[in-house]
């Protein structure tokens, strides 16, 4: 039996209004080949889908219809429907209400005159970069190498203990406190060493007395 145009218009509609009524309420779980041909399509339960290919069909041809209402419609349309290929979720796509403005014709310049402003502009770019630099530097250590005083480079002294009256290595029994005194002034950690050192030659190179 052949069906008559008036009545696969209408199955493509309600395929349409189906997908996109379960898109928009979030139903996306009814979005499936069994369960179209039931609510759409009025086939049974326990159908079989590679039997009865009236979904795929339909969504080919309502594919189709869509690609070409929107191509016979032009731009006025603001909202579009897509049904991608090997899926039943529609997709919706909103146009832009004005056209865009057509490119601007490109200058043609002159071979020179072009690559003096491309000179022009890597020198700024370069001049900008390293004066950047220069600038956080000068504004970090202006406060030193300005001053008309020298630079004092001050280092802690670490607390070390050692016992009254007794030899350096570790003793086999224990000591009371008032055998444990504090030598002061005698000792410079490593690592502030390093860094005095580190100071020192800095302000060495720069001319800055410390």
């Amino acid at each position: 039996m052949r069906l008559r145009p008036q009545y696969r218009r209408k199955r493509s509609q309600d395929f349409l209004r189906y997908v996109v009524t379960c898109a928009l309420e979030g139903k996306t779980e009814l979005l499936k080949e069994r369960t179209i041909g039931v609510e759409v399509f009025e086939r049974p339960a326990d159908y079989e889908t590679g039997e009865d290919s009236i979904v795929r069909v339909k969504a080919n041809e309502v594919r189709k219809r869509l690609a070409q209402y929107y191509q016979d419609a032009g731009p006025g349309q603001e909202v579009q429907i897509e049904l991608p290929a090997g899926s039943y979720m529609p997709e919706f796509r909103w146009r832009e209400s004005s056209p865009p403005l057509p490119p601007a014709p490109p200058r043609r310049w002159k071979p020179l005159a072009a690559g003096a402003a491309v000179a022009v502009l890597c020198g700024v770019a370069v001049w900008i970069w390293y004066g950047n630099r220069a600038t956080v530097f000068d504004q970090f250590w202006s406060p030193f190498l300005r001053s008309p005083r020298p630079v004092l480079l001050c280092v802690a002294h670490p607390v070390v203990y050692h016992l009254r009256g007794r030899p350096r290595e570790a003793p086999e029994t224990l000591v009371p406190l008032t055998d444990i005194v504090r030598d002061p002034d005698h000792y410079v950690g490593v690592g502030d060493a390093l860094a005095l050192a580190q100071f020192s030659s800095f302000f060495t190179r720069t001319g800055k007395p410390s």
